[in-house]
């Protein structure tokens, strides 16, 4: 039998966590057609695998893309990183279903919660979709690079259902509203729902997003659609009144997997053991419940202009959405300067991070050069470091950037949750935050520092905590593993030297916004469907090989 392609002489890490073994891979078309010795096959391309190592795509599930994949049809930086299916509309934010009238809204929304920037979306989200199966076939005519699968986000039903009047509980009628309009986007191919409870999450206006405001009972009822459907996936972020016991009955009363954000190393002042133990407590009762981590350093930079990880504290919510001029007044106020350190340090919003001066860097300025790296502890030398906090952006126009370390401060921990039988390894947040970090690259760091450099685990285990895992969790049917008559979504990389490079700024976002990228190294081939997307470590741009994924 002659295959389009044949990867020769590398060693095949198939995704199931099953041992590495010396095999080749025969492609034809979009599928996997023979794993073995194909030496004496007759192929139209043979590429050389010798030294490397031939797995699945990776899959990233927990990205943000929803707008950027209207202006960015190439989904970087995720499509760089040997990624070949991502899952958009996490957290409770989709850009579909959305009514003309709350557009400007779900903008701001986005900007404060995730970062993005507003001029970037005002000017890059086209809007030719009101409905969800419209904003699917928006995606389809822009043929991704990726797989691409998308959830729809609660507080984007709320949105639809009950306008700008968010802050309080849904009636009966909206609540109907609301499972008609998912059950209408799981039959156009939604991949499931997100919500979210996080008191951090502050949308337009200063307000709580609106996924906040919903009682239970309405997630409970909303929720049947996937039960109806039989198919699909819960995603959210845990806050008041939404922790592993609602999950789990959640999990229960929809029949479909829930996976539930975040454990990190050190969330709620270090209970994070006692969520893992929970979450895998739950699971032996019946659950189908994940706790999702990322094997990332938890970031997050911020400027005073745009202090997105402090619009949790009340004080900062209040001003987010002022205008530049009133903001700076305002926060050059030693009252209320003083108020909202007092909410810092008492965090009766519940943060589950704690925001500690000694953990906030100076990282990027063009007038304090000589404090680069030092923290706003030890800058302010017994001073106020909010205060000086403040003098500092000032001297540059609020651009003055700062690092707050949220949490997997301790690599012992986070190696050890990633090896829980409960977690579930996502949160890249691609496409979100992304003036402030890169997490889109976690497959470099997962394979290059905690299987390479510490050893934590072998590397058929983290191959398939990115491959075979997520995708029986996720229900991606044929993929996720090196097998015949799966699609072909391949990855080949070098063991020896895969990891990140070094984050640097962009500006190549729509209004010429920025962004921070990295470069990745030792990922040599990446195919999707059998396209490549990469060769001999060179980005192809434009392949066209995705597929929009219906579950």
């Amino acid at each position: 039998m002659a295959y389009d392609v044949i990867f020769s002489g590398g060693t095949v890490v198939d995704g199931s966590g099953d041992a590495p073994r010396r095999a080749d891979v025969g492609v034809t078309g979009e599928r996997i057609l023979a794993i073995g010795d194909l030496g004496a096959a007759q192929a139209g391309e043979r590429v050389d695998c010798t030294g490397r190592v031939v797995s699945p795509g990776f899959i990233d599930i927990h990205t943000h893309y929803d707008p950027q994949i209207l202006w960015d049809s190439n989904l970087t930086p995720s499509s760089w990183y040997g990624v070949t299916t991502v899952m958009l509309g996490n957290c409770g934010f989709s850009v579909a279903p959305m009514r003309p009238e709350t557009r400007k809204s779900c903008i701001e929304m986005l900007g404060n919660v995730e970062a993005m920037s507003v001029k970037a979306l005002e000017e890059g989200i086209s809007w030719e979709f009101e409905s969800f199966a419209e904003y699917m076939a928006a995606i389809e005519r822009r043929k991704p690079i990726l797989n691409v699968g998308v959830m729809l986000g609660h507080t984007t039903l709320r949105m639809h259902e009950m306008g700008e009047d968010t802050q309080r509980a849904a009636t009966d009628a909206e609540v109907r509203g609301m499972k008609k309009q998912l059950d209408l986007a799981m039959r156009a191919g939604a991949w499931g729902l997100s919500t979210s409870k996080s008191p951090a999450q502050v949308g337009a206006g200063g307000k709580p997003v609106a996924s906040r405001l919903a009682e239970f009972s309405e997630l409970l009822e909303i929720s049947s659609a996937l039960a109806d459907a039989g198919a699909g996936v819960i995603q959210g972020v845990g806050g008041p009144g939404l922790g592993i016991p609602q999950w789990a009955q959640l999990a229960r009363k929809s029949g479909r997997p829930v996976t539930w954000c975040s454990l990190h190393q050190g969330v709620d002042g270090g209970r994070h053991w006692e969520y893992s133990k929970a979450t895998a407590q739950a699971r032996s009762e019946g659950a189908d419940l994940w706790a999702q981590m990322t094997c990332m350093a938890n970031n997050a930079q911020f400027m005073l202009r745009t202090p997105y990880i402090l619009n949790g504290v009340p004080a900062f919510g209040k001003i987010a959405s002022l205008p530049h001029e009133e903001r700076l007044a305002i926060l050059s106020d030693k009252t209320w300067q003083a108020e909202a350190q007092r909410q810092m340090d008492a965090n009766e919003e519940k943060r589950s991070f704690q925001i500690r001066w000694d953990r906030v860097y100076l990282v990027e300025t063009t007038v304090h050069h000589d404090l680069v790296g030092k923290t706003m502890q030890e800058i302010a030398g017994g001073r106020p470091p909010l205060e000086v906090c403040v003098e500092l952006s000032k001297a540059e126009d609020l651009k003055t950037r700062f690092k707050l370390i949220l949490f997997n401060y301790d690599e012992d921990e986070v190696a050890r949750l990633l090896q829980q039988d409960s977690s579930i390894l996502g949160l890249g947040d691609a496409g979100a935050h992304a003036s402030q970090l890169c997490d889109g690259s976690f497959p470099m760091r997962m394979l290059g520092h905690y299987v390479r450099t510490r050893r934590d685990f072998p590397l058929e285990f983290g191959v398939w905590r990115m491959t075979g895992h997520p995708a029986k969790v996720y229900g991606m049917k044929e993929r996720g593993l090196v097998r015949n008559g799966y699609f072909a979504d391949l990855c080949v990389f070098d063991p020896q030297t895969i990891a990140e490079g070094p984050e640097k700024r962009v500006f190549d976002l729509p209004a010429g916004a920025d962004r921070l990228i990295k470069d990745p190294i030792g990922i040599d081939h990446v195919m999707v469907n059998g396209k490549f997307i990469k060769r001999s470590g060179k980005n192809l741009p434009g392949a066209e090989a995705g597929r929009v994924l219906r579950p």
